[in-house]
């Protein structure tokens, strides 16, 4: 149980903001990273950590590096308080208790979580080998001030607004409940609905592209069935591969990915409009090279190895890899022979081409290049400033790869656009699309190019 009433003025801060940074992430749940940058935003913890040479500005920043992004809209209200966060709060009792003091402040706080630190925050120490927890404590000890007799009067545990977090505190300010009381996070209110109705956004999306699909089939089919079959299939291993990274991220031990509706295999809610669907179709568009756009928020932090790391970043590309087994069933099986292609080339060779796709798919995340996954399989095992420096030129990088695909051949020398393309046949040909097949289906799928 917290009693809310030791709290001196500086650990009501430290909560505030530790609260707002789990709202401001979209974390349900209040933790332990949360309540270390709420504590680092106070000055006794400020002094307390320069005693022992370390600039909470600079643990700050090696802190946030390892968190989610901040939304643009924060959350109205979070739905509890995490297990290991409540630990801090009795490791923090125990470091007053041990400073015979009736009341807890920031620097017990910061002092209960740094002597027990969460793997992610061990791996931000390393880069403070000067850290001493018995200078923090003695400074902590010999800096620490009652409340004063104001605050003890006009502080309300059980007025406070961030109070419902901590169960339901009686009147000297003591939780009652040993579990905080439920409740349901309040998302940001772009649109109103009535209570209790469900979200069917996704469905009707869904049912309104069957309706134009059935519509194109039937007025104008060869060029529906290419572009039905090469986006839909395009857009379901789009959502696989953003559901491999959160199922593995899941097993890992981020179980955030499940309180984020990752998990549900509903695409809206893991695909960023603009990078999950927006940038692969003007790729392929433009031509026939999808690049898949992740959108999926892991806390790598959470996860319980560097292996289970590297594994969240592989499971994206394996799950194109299993795509590109089952989109060419009809051709590893002998189903699709020469004399069935060509009564039905455009159903066929777009099929082929989207198998050809998997496999671009495929090769281009595997680039070691952030943000891709390539990169993200082998980050878990470099060390800080290398990963955090490769990192920052991530973008640019990125950026001269994809010109790079756009370079004019000669049909002479070394060309990455089409190293890559000879690659992905070679891989497509492992499962019997071959390259001619692929070719037909990009022709048919670019109805736009056709005179």
């Amino acid at each position: 149980m917290i009693n809310l009433s030791q709290l001196t003025p500086d650990a009501v801060h430290c909560l505030d903001v530790a609260i707002l940074n789990a709202r401001e992430r979209h974390n349900l749940y209040l933790d332990t990273e949360h309540l270390l940058l709420g504590a680092l935003e106070c000055e006794l913890v400020e002094k307390a950590l320069g005693a022992s040479s370390i600039s909470a500005e600079a643990l700050k920043e090696a802190i946030i590096r390892e968190l989610s992004v901040i939304r643009e809209t924060p959350l109205e209200r979070l739905k509890g308080i995490a297990r290991p966060a409540e630990m801090v709060f009795a490791r923090a009792a125990a470091e007053a208790q041990n400073a015979n003091v009736a009341y807890i402040n920031s620097g017990h706080i910061i002092l209960a979580l740094l002597g027990t630190p969460e793997p992610f925050v061990q791996d931000a120490l390393k880069q403070f080998p000067q850290l001493d927890i018995e200078a923090i404590r003695r400074y902590v000890g010999s800096h620490s001030t009652a409340p004063s007799a104001t605050f003890q009067q006009k502080w309300r545990p059980n007025t406070w607004e961030n109070g419902y977090l901590f169960g339901t505190p009686n009147k000297k300010g003591v939780m009652v409940k040993g579990t905080p009381r439920p409740l349901k996070p309040v998302q940001p209110r772009a649109v109103k609905r009535p209570t209790g109705q469900r979200d069917f956004t996704g469905l009707w999306a869904l049912l309104m592209l069957l309706v134009v699909g059935v519509y194109g089939y039937v007025v104008q089919p060869d060029i529906a069935v290419p572009v039905i079959i090469v986006l839909g299939g395009w857009v379901v291993s789009l959502v696989f591969h953003e559901f491999g990274h959160a199922i593995v991220a899941y097993w890992g031990g981020d179980h955030t990915v499940a309180q984020k509706g990752y998990l549900s295999m509903n695409p809206l809610r893991y695909m960023h409009p603009m990078l999950s669907i927006g940038l692969p179709i003007l790729f392929l568009a433009l031509g026939g090279i999808g690049l898949p756009g992740g959108a999926v928020y892991i806390e790598r932090h959470r996860l319980r190895s560097r292996w289970w790391g590297a594994a969240v970043s592989a499971a994206g590309p394996f799950a194109n890899f299993l795509c590109m087994i089952v989109f060419s069933i009809p051709f590893w099986t002998g189903y699709v022979t020469i004399e069935r292609f060509i009564a039905n080339p455009n159903l066929w060779g777009s099929v082929a081409f989207l198998v050809w796709l998997q496999a671009i798919a495929i090769l281009f995340n595997l680039l070691p290049l952030p943000p891709l996954d390539g990169f993200g399989i082998i980050e878990p095992f470099l060390d800080a400033g290398t990963a955090a420096q490769l990192r920052s030129f991530g973008s640019i990088g990125l950026l001269l790869v994809i010109m790079m695909f756009w370079i004019p051949s000669n049909n002479s020398g070394f060309n990455p656009a089409r190293e890559f393309q000879g690659q992905a046949d070679r891989i497509a040909a492992n499962f019997d699309v071959q390259d001619w097949q692929a070719a037909f289906g990009w022709y048919a799928f670019r109805f736009w190019d056709q005179e």
